[in-house]
């Protein structure tokens, strides 16, 4: 009788023991288990953005535009021409080469940002064809911004007003993805033109980079513009326009 009740604890105790790291090892696996697939809600309403000029701290205004947003299409204008018509591109900021241009969202941040780099009229309208448009690449996961650097089109002008410090306005657009719904930011300001040396090295060598410059920005002889001989290039540092005599 004795040893059928100690057999009787034993069997209880076994299948305790048994239930017990089944339900451990379950409970470990469902915690280490690795979701097929993360969902990122999209916001009902896009979320404000903060453009600031981190080495002072300035804030910059920028123009929020629905593209695509919860089903509904959105037709919207030329966003610098609209800032334009609501005195917006007036006393914009002046930011020098190398500044960090930080970007911050309220909440939520996109799925996806591409961002583009144009130069604009007073009035809002391109300077230049959509081909001197530039992307600035970006990272959505480790970037919180980018580096203002030199655009290759400031130096096309060949009126001298053009290459005062602080006449080029730069307009750029950041187009966002939030899921399904699409929305973009507008922002400008004002900089000097030039471009900063590794904008057209690119790793050269000495010879390469002669040609590359002697093909794209030699000015022909048939040119009667004195404007077109600005362009003769001394190489400096990367903070330094080239655009000397």
């Amino acid at each position: 009788m004795r040893y059928k009740n100690q057999s009787k604890i034993l069997m209880v105790f076994s299948a305790f023991l048994v239930i017990t790291l089944t339900s451990c090892a379950m409970m470990l696996s469902a915690k280490n288990k690795v979701p097929d697939k993360v969902e990122n809600k999209s916001p009902s309403e896009p979320p404000n953005l903060t453009v600031t000029v981190t080495t002072n701290g300035q804030n910059i205004y920028n123009e929020m535009g629905k593209r695509e947003w919860n089903g509904a299409k959105f037709k919207r204008m030329n966003p610098f021409e609209y800032m334009a018509k609501n005195q917006k591109l007036k006393d914009l900021p002046y930011v020098p080469f190398n500044s960090f241009i930080e970007l911050l969202f309220d909440g939520i941040k996109p799925d996806n940002i591409t961002i583009s780099d144009m130069i604009i009229d007073e009035d809002g309208k391109g300077k230049y064809s959509e081909k001197e448009i530039v992307d600035i690449p970006f990272d959505i996961k480790n970037d919180k911004g980018f580096t203002l650097s030199g655009h290759m089109a400031s130096i096309l002008s060949s009126n001298s007003e053009d290459y005062k410090p602080g006449a080029v306005i730069r307009g750029f657009l950041i187009v966002c993805s939030f899921g399904e719904n699409k929305c973009d930011y507008a922002f400008a300001l004002r900089t000097d033109a030039g471009v900063t040396t590794s904008q057209i090295t690119e790793n050269l060598s000495d010879d390469e980079i002669s040609k590359k410059i002697d093909a794209k920005y030699a000015p022909r002889e048939d040119r009667a513009d004195p404007y077109f001989w600005l362009f003769k290039w001394k190489w400096t540092d990367e903070s330094t326009p080239q655009y000397f005599i």
